[in-house]
């Protein structure tokens, strides 16, 4: 099930997401490319679903207490 979001609640969720990913990009692509043991663009492609995924759940940044610990777990499962 996804949760619903304004568009302009979207648009505010998409911006802190994306500060939190921009921060943490290199940190979460080294954390998938140890997890899977392969190249750069396997591991690319697993933080980009992680994120997509995120991002289509909708929840704020603000509601979780570690977000970039939050997308670290995410890619490593």
């Amino acid at each position: 099930m996804t949760a619903m979001v304004e568009p302009q609640q979207r648009d505010s969720v998409d911006g802190r997401w994306a500060g939190v990913f921009g921060a943490h990009r290199g940190e979460l692509v080294r954390a998938a490319r140890s997890r899977l043991g392969a190249g750069g663009a396997d591991a690319e492609d697993v933080v980009h679903d992680v994120v997509v995924r995120v991002l289509r759940g909708g929840r704020p940044a603000e509601d979780v207490e570690a977000p970039a610990a939050y997308l670290r777990r995410a890619v490593g499962n």
